[in-house]
């Protein structure tokens, strides 16, 4: 009989990395797989508050202190979904960097058979072949988002330092299954992050995507594989792996609409009608680019739930300046359903 892997998981601090990486740790363990899953102190609170209630004995944590003087921040922030303030989440980002010397001791102490890490932590890479075992790469957009991404790298289609974010001039994304269109370059910012993240996949052993081939579609996978040469392994929606409804409501943080109420309109509409919106707990949109989609969105004609963070500071407007952006001829009733 063979003896059980011995994995280790090292997420990204921020719970759309955490959660379903954490999701993923649960369905090797609950397959009889050693995992270890190496995270902040708060963080592992957090965490075993989202994991589910099966959570099988073979899932341990193991903590690294988060550097919160080093970086300027106060005890207990080490999260992105901790705060909306630029200044800290670079913070955080940064403290989230300085974790490698502590894990790779950790690790180097303790060798796995493998490592799954998030495509934040490039040296995971390193660490893997100094050790001589695979890393597979956890990164929380789709296969068809990668598979873009790549197409934008391979082409030349994204900023560098050298020039300017002023080119806002539209194109269709080359040598891609998809007919695509982009009004313009990715921010500079934007486009450094997405080059860093493309390099640290395609060095690691596979790539792990928390999805299903059925959304990604079996021509975006045919064509990631054939042009980078690289495995990609679909284990979503991680999310499944939560038996009852109240768990998958519990996960990440608490929104202002009650489950039982959503399912409720749920449940209320056509099977197969309603669109879910969501771009992520820390991305925040300007009132144009929101009224942008809400406009698209109604023009749609479908009932829809889309999840629009609260932006920080904007907490004691009324629900009227909030919702400035709507488009002036819309009704609530016919924009069905907004989620705060």
């Amino acid at each position: 009989m063979e003896r059980p892997l011995k994995l280790h998981f090292i997420p990204y601090l921020a719970s759309g990395h955490m959660i379903p990486l954490g999701d993923i740790a649960t369905m090797f363990a609950s397959r009889g797989q050693h995992v270890t899953v190496i995270t902040t102190p708060s963080n592992v609170q957090s965490l075993t508050k989202s994991l589910s209630s099966a959570a099988p004995s073979l899932l341990r944590f193991h903590t690294v202190d988060f550097p919160s003087q080093q970086v300027g921040l106060p005890e207990g922030i080490e999260s992105m979904s901790s705060t909306t303030d630029p200044t800290t989440t670079w913070k955080i980002h940064n403290g989230a960097i300085l974790l490698k010397e502590p894990i790779e001791d950790f690790i180097e102490n303790d060798p796995p058979d493998c490592i799954i890490s998030d495509s934040a932590y490039q040296w995971a890479n390193d660490l893997s072949h100094k050790l001589q075992i695979p890393n597979l790469t956890f990164n929380g957009l789709s296969l068809f988002t990668v598979s873009l991404v790549e197409s934008l790298v391979t082409n030349n289609l994204l900023h560098s330092d050298t020039n300017s974010d002023s080119d806002s001039s539209s194109f269709v994304v080359p040598n891609f299954p998809h007919c695509i269109t982009l009004c313009g370059k990715p921010p500079k910012v934007i486009s450094k992050f997405l080059k860093v993240m493309l390099e640290t996949v395609l060095k690691s052993k596979a790539l792990i995507i928390n999805n299903f081939t059925e959304l990604d579609g079996e021509e975006c996978i045919q064509h990631y594989e054939k042009t980078t040469g690289h495995k990609v392994w679909h284990l979503g929606p991680t999310s499944l792996i939560r038996r009852q409804i109240q768990e998958k409501a519990e996960r990440g943080k608490e929104g202002d609409v009650h489950v039982h109420e959503c399912l409720s309109w749920l449940d209320s509409e056509r099977v197969n009608s309603v669109l879910y919106i969501c771009f992520g707990s820390i991305n925040y949109f300007s009132d144009k680019q929101l009224y942008e989609m809400a406009c698209a969105i109604e023009a749609s004609g479908h009932p829809f739930i889309w999840v629009v963070p609260e932006k920080k500071g904007k907490e004691d407007e009324s629900e009227e300046e909030k919702e400035k952006w709507l488009p002036r001829d819309s009704k609530r009733e016919t924009l069905e359903r907004w989620v705060w």
